[in-house]
């Protein structure tokens, strides 16, 4: 397994971090080394714990992939509308969202929901993979795509 598409092959060896939980020689060290280098993940230092085999929060997913795939996530006062009725646009984390929906790497639900701190599914994670892939391959926004069952269709505007 690699990072292939950023030409990253973890050469053989131990990967130390600071995760408590990462053994230097399990088989994701050197992705979870590799994602810290990049800025894709943080260490609390109060609880300096990975938590390997725990679900994710969609927001920290997107956070984890966009970062990883090189798409611009600009901390900024950024006041544009969010299309997410359930995020407060004051929201520390706002922020993210803007930077995934402007570039076009959100899905769009009935609902017009986000929810950030929802498990993310491996179906979502491959969905954020593919949106993050497209705007990593073009340079520029994302097309915007809405699932539909196991079918993608690209969709111009909103």
């Amino acid at each position: 397994m690699t990072f292939s598409h950023i030409k990253y092959q973890p050469p053989a060896k131990d990967y130390y971090t600071k995760f408590k939980d990462v053994p230097a020689d399990s088989w994701f060290a050197p992705y979870v080394s590799k994602a810290l280098e990049l800025g894709a993940l943080s260490i609390n230092p109060d609880i300096p714990l990975f938590f390997p085999d725990s679900p994710i929060s969609k927001i920290e997913a997107t956070k984890i992939i966009m970062t990883i795939e090189g798409v611009p996530i600009p901390y900024s006062e950024d006041t544009s509308p969010l299309i997410f009725s359930d995020v407060n646009p004051k929201a520390s984390f706002s922020y993210l969202i803007r930077a995934a929906q402007n570039s076009g790497i959100y899905v769009i639900k009935r609902d017009k929901k986000f929810l950030p701190f929802n498990n993310i599914s491996r179906a979502e994670a491959a969905e954020l993979v593919f949106l993050a892939g497209q705007y990593s391959e073009n340079g520029t926004n994302a097309a915007i795509v809405i699932s539909t069952g196991n079918l993608f269709r690209p969709v111009h505007g909103f």
